[in-house]
């Protein structure tokens, strides 16, 4: 008869229990020692990854070059690009001036700079006295043009006609210009028959068939650097009227005098010299004459060149 041997809840898998507990506690604790060790060998790899991922996310040009940052190479500043060569511009040649072309420059320029308004121009149209320039200019040329000379002559500025009434027997041919109508009839009431007036500025070039160019002995012009802020334009209007040989008679008063709100300047017995070349005449100081003072310059034209192309080199 086979006994069956049947245990009591109490007692149940004790024994058998207990081995199969320690087996599976000494399994585990296997398993995660080996797990420590692998682990362990795959941490540098992991560390490797980290830095991989931190230095792609952190370049180098966005570190601080300022600092020493001896693990990060720091781009250099990259030099500029070399200015383009650039040549010398050669200006096209100009070719060389002709008589021809000094009018209608002169004509635009005057205009355009020398000429203010016509109410200021006005303003001085009219003198009722003989000036001071005047009252030693005209004397001096009665010493100086002898008593039977038959002289052609200009006076710039009409006024009370000294040169016509003073000179006309020692002149073949007596001119004036003014900008008064005025004067113009008063000149014209004297009956005087090489005597004529003409209504004209004397910044604007003297018409030919008034006066024609290279055919006076003498103009007299005491202010030649009045109402202009370039007085060489003026001695280059009245120098073309000249022969050679002729004189341009200033006066040191008049050379003196200014207008301010026409910006025109006093002229020097220097300034005079320093433009013999240019304009072609010769300065002659007659300060004094005859032991008498006069304060007067002759401007004697020397050259044709001067009256022709001076212009040109004033601009």
């Amino acid at each position: 008869m086979l006994r069956t041997t049947v245990k009591s809840d109490a007692h149940q898998g004790l024994p058998g229990d207990l081995d199969y507990e320690d087996n599976r506690l000494h399994k585990q604790s296997g398993m995660a020692s080996v797990f420590y060790a692998r682990s362990l060998k795959l941490l540098p790899i992991f560390v490797i990854i980290v830095l991989l991922i931190y230095i792609a996310r952190h370049p180098a040009d966005q570190c601080d070059c300022s600092l020493d940052c001896p693990s990060v190479v720091c781009p250099s500043t990259p030099a500029p690009a070399p200015a383009p060569l650039s040549l010398p511009v050669i200006p096209e040649p100009v070719p060389a001036p002709v008589a021809s072309d000094v009018d209608p420059l002169m004509k635009e320029f005057v205009s355009n700079v020398l000429l203010r308004t016509a109410k200021q121009v006005q303003s001085h149209s009219r003198w009722d006295e003989v000036t001071s320039d005047t009252n030693a200019a005209v004397p001096f040329l009665e010493k100086y043009i002898p008593t039977d000379a038959k002289v052609s002559i200009l006076e710039v500025g009409t006024g009370q006609n000294q040169v016509a009434q003073k000179l006309k027997d020692r002149a073949s041919a007596i001119y004036s210009i003014t900008i008064s109508q005025e004067e113009v009839d008063r000149a014209n009431a004297l009956g005087i028959p090489h005597y004529k007036t003409l209504l004209h500025n004397k910044h604007s070039l003297i018409p030919e068939s008034f006066i024609p160019n290279e055919s006076l002995d003498y103009v007299l012009d005491v202010n030649v650097g009045s109402f202009s802020k370039i007085w060489q334009w003026n001695a280059f209007l009245l120098l073309k009227k000249l022969k050679i040989g002729g004189k341009l008679v200033c006066q040191q008063i008049g050379m003196a005098y200014t207008m301010p709100h026409v910006g025109s300047a006093s002229v020097t017995k220097d300034m005079l010299v320093a433009h013999e070349s240019v304009l072609g005449y010769k300065v002659e100081d007659f300060s004094t004459y005859q032991g008498q003072q006069f304060g007067v310059f002759i401007l004697t034209k020397v050259s044709r060149e001067g009256s022709d192309l001076a212009p040109l080199h004033l601009i």
